[in-house]
This record gives structure tokens, sequence and C-alpha cells, in this order.
């Protein structure tokens, strides 16, 4: 059965000097007032740091036109008189995320045989004038894998969770705020643009502190690789399971196109395999 992703927007409000419960109260409050005063949104949740707050506004689905929405979202929010502390307000939409994510599944199919089931229903969906293109999520793939060495990250005085946070920060550009080290308290902000393993393995993790420390880099605390990790599974239903990502043009009928591909996936289930999509 598919799963269709609601579009959102991710708003971050950078806000130096101020400690979470009071960007919550002379910041945050207010915006998420403003948020939900358009019919469209559904839901919003707000995760709050010292110095600043990442903002998740969840739309219907039947939202004509999120980008808009967003913009019009991010002009309310930017004409409201907020605490002085509030240096920038940005943020980003939703545009590559699936619209449909259908599990292709079976209880006496491999992986191997899944994956290239799932193939021949791809090459049927991009027929449609309304698929843009199809993403295929399986066990057998490579990844990158990251691993730790715990004994330099103690060294610096960091843990499994600040090097998530950089990460995380450093994949959707944000300001990260301050991270206690060994060397005291360290602002990050995530600036760089990932598009191999080398930038990767250059995120800041430590900045140069002059006379104390060198930067610190990802590669300096962890090695980095492109493996095979067909050793994790993909389940649904309890079944091994392929997973198929589409994404459709804009401007479409989704409910049209909705049917459009359950009638597809139908006829294609007609396949001998025992699948089930």
């Amino acid at each position: 059965m598919p799963t269709i992703e609601s579009p959102y927007v991710i708003m971050t409000v950078v806000a130096p000097g101020l400690n979470a419960s009071d960007l919550e109260d002379s910041v945050v409050d207010d915006i998420e007032k403003v948020i939900l005063t358009f019919n469209d949104v559904t839901s919003v949740n707000s995760t709050i740091y010292d110095n600043y707050a990442v903002i998740i506004s969840v739309y219907s689905f039947s939202t004509e036109d999120p980008d808009k929405l967003s913009m019009e979202i991010f002009s309310k929010v930017n004409d409201l008189s907020l605490n002085e502390s509030v240096s920038n307000i940005s943020y980003s939409s939703t545009d590559d995320s699936p619209h449909i994510i259908y599990a292709v599944h079976s209880d006496s199919l491999n992986e191997l045989e899944l994956l290239s089931i799932s193939k021949k229903y791809r090459n049927e969906l991009l027929l449609l004038d309304e698929v843009s293109y199809i993403d295929i999520d399986s066990v057998n793939k490579n990844e990158v894998v990251i691993r730790l060495d715990s004994e330099v990250m103690n060294f610096y005085g960091l843990d499994m969770y600040t090097i998530y946070e950089i990460l995380y920060a450093n994949s959707i550009n944000i300001p990260l705020g301050g991270i206690n080290t060994a060397y005291g308290i360290i602002s990050i902000n995530g600036n760089v643009e990932i598009k191999d393993i080398e930038s990767l393995e250059n995120i800041i993790i430590i900045p140069e502190i002059p006379t104390i420390t060198n930067t610190v880099y990802l590669k300096d605390i962890s090695s980095i690789s492109f493996e095979n990790t067909s050793e994790k599974i993909y389940e649904f239903n309890g079944e091994s399971t392929v997973f198929l990502s589409l994404h459709f043009k804009e401007d479409i009928d989704f409910t049209i196109i909705f049917f459009l591909v359950l009638q597809l996936f139908i006829s294609l289930s007609k396949f001998k395999d025992p699948i089930r999509p």
C-alpha cells in the first residue's frame, strides 16, 4: 500500500544570546500562532535550542500550491515584531519529498528478486506523463558509512548526539548554536554543501582556536567509506520489501494520478511472481 507524503516547510530562527526558554516565550510562540492562522496548515512542531529554533509546518495534502503557501507564511512571519535578538529567519520547502511511496513485498521472494520486479514497475510507471522520476530503495545498494572513533571523540569532549546535530545542521544549512567541548563552548553553523565523501570528510566539527587547537574535521574523528550495506533488512508487514518513491510533475490532479498508479500496480501484479504492492 502507498504512503502519501504531505507537503511541509522547515523554518529556522536564529537568535544569538537567547536561551531555549526565552526563545520559546518571546519568539516561537508568536510564530506558531501566525502559522496556524493558515487553513492549509494541519500541524506545527518546533524544536528549540539555545540561540535557534527549527519550526516544521505540515500542510494538507490537498494544498494547491505549497510553495506559494510557504512564501505567504514566511512573509507574514517576517512582519511580526519579535525579540530584538532575532538576527535571521529563513525557510526551506520540501520539493524533493516523494508524493507516494509504495512497498513491494513478498513472503517468498528474496531482495534481489523483489528489486528486479520493482525495476519492471518503475519502467512501466515512467510511461505515465504525470510521473517526473522514481527512486528505488532496497537493501541491495551502497551507502555512506561513518564510523566514529570514540577515543578521539572523548579527547575532544564530543559525544554521538553532538556529531549527529552537526551533521544534521549541515544537511539543511542551519545554525547549530553552541556545543560543549574540552576547549569550551564552540558555536557551529551549517554551511557546507555535501556533494561527495570529501565534502563530508571536511565538515568542521570544532573550528580552529588560535594557540589552543587546530580545526577538527569529521575525518579527524572518524573513517568514512562507501559500502555495500546489503546486510540491513527492509520489511513491510513482516515481509521482505523494496520501496518505490514516486515524484510527480507540477500542476497535476493528484486524485486522478493516484488511481492511475493504483490501477497500473494492480495490472502489473498479474505477474506470476507472488508479490503485493
